[in-house]
């Protein structure tokens, strides 16, 4: 071979020494998978593999072998005669791993309104609104790499370094606007005009972590602990009511349309723990660090706060209400406890109608109650949509128990109450008022449903709820209202064999009793009550027996023909 041959196998060599192979490198056992790496290496990651085991396979509740877990939706052997015995999922969402930012879960739910009651099952692609999900991998082996390593009192330095990269993410690199799409879809970040829809969350400890993105339709209600100093209270985001007010949400994903926060309530805690409520032209309030009667204290800080995110079937947001409960906290009261809670209601939804019987009532199920509206009755719109009194609370304080009320249940007598305590600087038409609000509730209503079935345009089955009022003592003293009287009718109707409970008549009696608008001490304490009564009028059963059958025979006209 000449030196001119020579000479070009050498370059030959040399070109194929450079060039890379197809294969991808290993990675090194001390890279976890997910950690950013450098753009030669981020050149031969690959994409996460579609996974070995399919989801609707997978079924963690199969405990018995060839044989129907009660309540296990996902289990094989289960047969459609098991599920009509099913009273709810047991495990309702299965995935094959969390870890992930988009995932295939299988959803189980039981279909009761069915007759026999049926299975349902569909699988959706779940997002994952976590910072730390993974998008792509370095290894196609992925978690079964290496064995993983779990951070302790040794190696948690360590483990921040690695993990560093984690923080230096930016949200518009881990929420990419490719993978919110155009609409929200379940679990989607709600996005606003800069970043994302937020609340503080409890992070491995019970202490507030403020940086927990709300998942669209998710619903959720999570307590955390603060660590303030009362002299800064001012200059913390999490304690001011504008950092929950001000983010406008997008009505959807990458879009200009903006959404509002529309304040609904605020409610003021004080240092006894009294509510009261605040008018809505009061605001803004700003967290103050201020002294009252010789103790620091810091004002309007913010101790709960409530969602209400109004959606259309098309993933579209046209709402959102915030319920509010600042406080004052002094020194004694740190750290103070938050408490955040998000739900969502579909606009324009037909309200569940809550049964208590088809057709009777049901010993120990709501009366169902309603009221007059537009030439016609509706069900309650008030929480339970059902018949409600005042609830007892663990303090008994009637002015800190106002809004909290506990359906009235068939068949059930029950009593409920609270103590008031009077002070000489109590005004007594505002106590007036307070006290019919706080034993009538929100909407008190006007009609009960004679059925445990029954329907708002039936108007035959409306029974009016009979409302009066008695005063003990007639002085020229103050009187407020001090008890509620609620007694309920019923009697049993249908056959023998099988009758029915139907409420034939409702009475509520507010009895009112006058104070003395002087004291001879600093205070007195005042019990209010509410009593429910059923009453049982129906009248004895009376055995009889049918009417024996008569024959009515007549004979046609012509039967003698042609003799007559």
């Amino acid at each position: 071979m000449g030196s001119r041959g020579l000479l070009v196998l050498l370059v030959l060599l040399f070109l194929l020494a450079g060039t890379p192979r197809d294969d991808p490198p290993v990675t090194k056992a001390h890279e976890p998978a997910g950690v950013t790496m450098n753009s030669q290496e981020l050149m031969w990651s690959s994409k996460r593999p579609r996974p070995v085991t399919d989801v609707t396979a997978l079924c963690v509740c199969d405990l018995l072998v060839e044989e129907c877990d009660i309540n296990c939706c996902c289990d094989p052997d289960c047969s459609p005669t098991d599920f009509s015995v099913f009273s709810k999922c047991s495990v309702p969402v299965v995935n094959e791993n969390n870890q992930f930012c988009i995932q295939k879960v299988a959803v189980y739910s039981i279909n009761f309104t069915a007759y026999p009651p049926q299975r349902v099952f569909k699988v959706i692609e779940q997002s994952n609104p976590s910072f730390f999900c993974i998008n792509i991998l370095n290894y196609k082996l992925a978690f079964s790499f290496i064995t993983p390593k779990f951070p302790n009192e040794n190696n948690f330095d360590k483990f921040m370094k690695i993990s560093a990269n984690f923080a230096s993410n930016k949200e518009s690199d881990i929420f990419h606007p490719s993978i919110l799409g155009t609409k929200y879809k379940y679990g989607v970040p709600l996005q606003t005009s800069d970043s994302f829809l937020k609340l503080p969350s409890p992070s491995v400890s019970i202490e507030c972590v403020d940086n927990n993105p709300i998942g669209f339709l998710r619903d959720q209600t999570v307590e955390c602990s603060r660590i303030i100093t009362l002299e800064q209270c001012s200059k913390i985001k999490a304690l001011n009511m504008d950092h929950y007010t001000q983010p406008k949400i997008l009505a959807v994903p990458n879009s200009h349309k903006e959404i509002n926060i529309i304040v609904q309530s605020i409610f003021m805690r004080s240092l006894n723990k009294t509510l009261s409520q605040l008018a809505l032209s009061d605001l803004p309030l700003e967290p103050t660090f201020t002294k009252v009667g010789g103790r620091e204290v810091c004002t309007n800080i913010v101790l709960k706060a409530k969602y209400s995110i109004i959606y259309t079937a098309a993933g579209e947001i046209t709402g959102a209400n915030l319920h509010l409960h600042l406080g004052v906290v002094s020194s004694t009261m740190l750290p103070i406890q938050q408490q955040f809670q998000v739900s969502f209601i579909q606009e324009n939804a037909k309200p569940f109608l809550h049964l208590s019987g088809n057709p009777g009532y049901i010993a120990g199920l709501p009366l169902l109650a309603g009221f007059y509206k537009d030439l016609g009755v509706i069900q309650s719109s008030n929480r339970y949509r059902q018949f409600t009194i005042l609830q007892n609370t663990a303090g008994q304080d009637c002015l800190a128990a106002e809004g909290i009320r506990t359906p009235i249940l068939f068949g059930y007598n029950m009593i409920s109450g609270c103590s008031l305590t009077l002070t000489t600087n109590t005004k007594c038409q505002q106590l007036v008022e307070k006290m019919t609000h706080l034993l009538k509730g929100q909407n008190f209503p006007e009609f009960v449903f004679s059925f445990g079935n029954s329907l708002a345009q039936n108007s035959g089955e409306w029974v009016p709820v009979q409302f009066t009022t008695e005063i003990l003592k007639k002085k020229d003293l103050c009187v407020i209202p001090v008890a509620l009287d609620i007694k309920v009718s019923w009697t049993k109707f249908g056959s023998l064999v099988n009758p029915q409970a139907k409420i034939i008549s409702v009475t509520a009696k507010m009895t009112s009793s006058s104070i003395p608008q002087s004291y001879s001490r600093n205070k007195v304490v005042t019990h209010v009550t509410t009593v429910v009564r059923f009453v049982d009028v129906s009248a004895p059963a009376k055995a009889g027996y049918r009417a024996q059958p008569t024959i009515d025979a007549r004979l046609p006209s012509n039967f003698f023909f042609p003799f007559v």
